[in-house]
């Protein structure tokens, strides 16, 4: 693979000096546009062998681009004390750039796979998984806007060999950007990352092999690829907005766009790329998988089959609610809670009693473990990156619990039925749902997911109650009023939530809340059966 690589195009130093600042002030333009609209960010990811340059080529971004508004994010392989007591993919979660701003990344989510692999700590079928999911991270970033363009800064052995021992005898090799490969097993690395390449490069996130044997070529490719990379995309976004034109008296960049990156990539209308789907998100791929849903005749849902007529007595209440207090207390104490994360998830009809519920919850807790966190309509900083973005940033370490009163499911929830999001985006965000959900349990992280039903009269009651009540008035808004209104479509939605996502490893229960005391018990009952299973 990847023949056009091993050939080298030396650029003169003349023929430098001509095309940089074409190039420089194209992509300078392009950034501007990124960061002007704010209609999406950007992330480059850095990766090739030791000794092609990586180093010098970031260096010249900062050299070419707008610094306000890029950032470089490395990753070491060993994780920090933070990093390793949460999944893996947190990190990088967590460093994603709001729109309007670049990152690049080096150490990715691919180094981990591919080291492991080449090591031989990785099997063949390990290794496909790591592959798929990081395709499923990938086409997520995508849709929600976050350019991805990736970046493999290739030498031939030979050349690498000779310019590592070059460079050893220079004060300039600490510098060297050295990440997982090395000379005694860089012939499994390039077999490895062509496989890799081979699977994760698509039209959304296309791998781009520079040749690196000459440095003067090496970065005019770089940073016309990121140029036309973004001019394409915003062209994408933006229809208004023209394609950027081709740099004038630019060299063959054949080695660097040909075989590197597939001809859907960089054809000018690609077939991947549609037109962008309501609210702005490019829509890839209209046949894109979908989470299969259940048919009726008639329409019926879980939601609809929860007995609401269980009740707790008030004479056991109390005993029933302290007893498993202490139950939970005690499993949270156990040593073995240390190597565990816990996510608790709240949703249900307003006025369900989910506040009410979590303070049960979290009585007989440590403070300094958990951490409640009350989900609303996303701030600024929020809407500028995808919408899972918020939630992977509040994921517990081990040893802890993250207790989130509304979630992740607004998407599937108040997104929908209020129409904030397009239908597009709310059907794929099952399997993104389902996809993040699984990334925490293959981290030792227990999602737990509850459902607190009432009726709508029941619902009725507590509205006007709250009313009354000076001291609980205000939990009462217009709002609460305006979705009760769309009761049956609100029932609808978390019908087919409970359908698609309530999965092997992160199931719903669903709870009646008609009787606060029973739901209140309930809750605290299925925690701690949760928590045995995998304790």
């Amino acid at each position: 693979m990847f023949q056009s690589a091993r050939l080298s195009a030396p650029l003169s130093g003349s023929d430098y000096d001509r095309l940089e600042p074409a190039v420089r002030t194209a992509l300078l333009s392009a950034q501007r546009q990124v960061i002007g609209t704010g209609a999406m960010s950007v992330v480059v990811v850095v990766a090739g062998v030791d000794g092609a340059g990586k180093n010098d080529a970031i260096a010249r971004l900062h050299e070419w681009m707008d610094v306000r508004y890029l950032a470089c994010n490395a990753y070491e392989e060993e994780e920090t004390d933070v990093e390793r007591a949460r999944p893996a993919m947190w990190r990088y979660w967590r460093d994603l750039p709001a729109r309007g701003e670049t990152s690049v990344v080096v150490g990715s989510w691919y180094n981990e796979p591919l080291r492991r692999f080449v090591l031989g700590e990785l099997d063949e079928a390990g290794f496909e998984r790591a592959l798929a999911r990081i395709n499923r991270f990938e086409e997520m970033l995508a849709r929600e806007n976050v350019l991805l363009l990736k970046v493999w800064f290739s030498l031939r052995p030979k050349e690498q060999k000779d310019r590592l021992k070059a460079l050893k005898k220079k004060a300039r090799a600490r510098r060297i950007l050295a990440e997982w490969t090395d000379l005694e097993h860089s012939g499994e690395a390039q077999k490895a990352f062509e496989r890799a390449a081979l699977a994760t490069s698509t039209a959304a996130a296309p791998w781009i092999v520079i040749p690196s044997e000459d440095s003067r070529s090496r970065d005019i490719a770089f940073g016309r690829c990121l140029e036309m990379a973004i001019s394409r995309r915003l062209a994408l976004l933006l229809p208004t907005h023209p394609e950027a034109a081709s740099v004038p008296g630019t060299v063959p960049l054949a080695h660097a766009m040909s075989e590197a990156v597939p001809p859907e990539a960089t054809a000018d209308a690609t077939p991947g790329d549609a037109a962008p789907a309501e609210g702005g998100t490019p829509a890839f791929d209209a046949a894109a998988p979908v989470v299969p849903t259940v048919a009726h005749v008639k329409p019926v849902s879980a939601i609809d089959a929860i007995d609401l007529s269980a009740r707790l007595p008030k004479a056991r209440y109390k005993g029933e609610l302290e007893h498993w207090q202490a139950e939970l207390a005690h499993l949270v104490d156990k040593r073995a809670f240390r190597d565990l994360g816990l996510v608790i998830a709240f949703e249900g009809n307003d006025a369900a009693g989910k506040g009410g519920a979590i303070r049960r919850l979290i009585r007989p807790l440590d403070p300094r473990s958990y951490r409640v966190h009350r989900i609303s309509a996303p701030g600024r900083e929020e809407k500028a990156r995808p919408y899972l973005w918020r939630f992977w940033t509040r994921v517990p370490r081990h040893g802890h619990i993250a207790v989130f009163d509304r979630s992740w499911y607004g998407r599937v929830l108040v997104e929908r039925v209020e129409g904030f999001c397009s239908r597009e985006d709310w059907m794929r965000a099952y399997g993104e749902i389902n996809a993040f959900e699984s990334e925490l349990a293959n981290d030792n992280v227990l999602v737990v997911k509850l459902w607190l039903a009432i009726s709508k009269e029941e619902q009725l009651a507590r509205f006007k109650a709250r009313e009354e009540t000076p001291y609980k008035r205000f939990k009462i808004t217009d709002e609460d009023w305006r979705n009760r209104l769309k009761w049956d479509a609100y029932a609808r939605a978390a019908g087919d939530m409970i359908d698609r996502t309530s999965t092997e490893e992160a199931p719903w229960a669903l709870i009646s809340s008609e009787d606060k005391r029973y739901a209140r018990v309930a809750v605290l009952k299925h925690v701690v059966s949760r928590l045995k299973s995998v304790l």
